[in-house]
C-alpha cells in the first residue's frame, strides 16, 4: 500500500505513506467537467505524472484559500471539514496507528 489518499481503492497520492513526514498536494487546472473528466480516467490509468494540468507537491503544510473570498466547501475523504481558508499539515508524533507488519511504515 503506497498511498491512503482517495476513496476504496481509487488512489490520487500514491507516493506518500500515513508515516512520512510529509503529504502530496495534487493540483487539477480546468474549470469545465470535460477536463476532470480527463484527469480522473488518467489517475484510474495511474498516467498521472504524465498529464497535462496536473502539478503534484510535496509538503508538511498547505494554505488554502478563496482570492475572491468566496464561500468554496473542504472534504476530507469526503466528509464534510469546513470553508476556506483552511491550513492542512502533518503534526508530528500526534496519532499512534496500528498498521499490520507489511506495510513497513
Amino acid at each position: 500500500m503506497k498511498a491512503l489518499v482517495g476513496s476504496g481503492d481509487f488512489q490520487i497520492a500514491r507516493s506518500v505513506r500515513l508515516s512520512d513526514e510529509q503529504f502530496e498536494v495534487v493540483l487539477f487546472e480546468g474549470r469545465h467537467t470535460a477536463r476532470y473528466v480527463k484527469h480522473f480516467a488518467g489517475m484510474m490509468l495511474n498516467r498521472r505524472s504524465s498529464m497535462k494540468g496536473v502539478t503534484v507537491l510535496r509538503t508538511d503544510c498547505v494554505t488554502i484559500s478563496d482570492p475572491q473570498d468566496r464561500r468554496v466547501y473542504v472534504q476530507i475523504d469526503g466528509e464534510f471539514a469546513g470553508r476556506l481558508p483552511a491550513e492542512i499539515r502533518i503534526v508530528p508524533d500526534a496519532l499512534t496507528l496500528l498498521t499490520p507488519p507489511e506495510y513497513g511504515g
